[in-house]
């Protein structure tokens, strides 16, 4: 998640700078104009992406760290007193697990948001069948 989020914002801010850029370029106010309203929903679209995605690595890095940290405490000290530390801290990470699944709708909302309004037609149809 982290490499495809670090590459969709790179290429994503070279998109739009482009996109800026290519305004200036119409000859047709109606055009430009058009292109800057496509522009800016688009944009909206991409940063609510951005917002979602953002957060929810830092939920999983942290999650990620936590169970690190169980994995070498049991590597270290495996016996029946630090099981039950550990077991205290499973159903942590239980309640955690069900927040990044929230977490991961939102993001998964916003990707598909974005996906249905900037696909071309018939694009997003024949690949939602392909899901199914």
């Amino acid at each position: 998640l982290q490499r495809d989020y670090d590459r969709m914002t790179r290429s994503g801010d070279k998109v739009f700078a482009q996109w800026q850029d290519n305004l200036e370029e119409y000859s047709s106010e109606v055009m430009r104009d058009a292109s800057a309203k496509r522009m800016n929903a688009t944009r909206a679209r991409y940063d609510a992406v951005v917002a979602a995605v953002g957060p929810a690595l830092e939920t999983y890095r942290g999650f990620n760290a936590t169970l690190r940290d169980h994995a070498l405490y049991i590597g270290t000290d495996f016996n029946e007193e630090s099981l039950g530390l550990v077991e205290q801290e499973i159903r942590m990470v239980l309640r955690r697990a069900e927040a990044m699944t929230a977490e991961f709708e939102r993001c998964k909302e916003a990707c598909q948001t974005y996906v249905k309004k900037s696909a071309i037609r018939g694009q997003v149809t024949s690949t939602a069948r392909k899901q199914v």
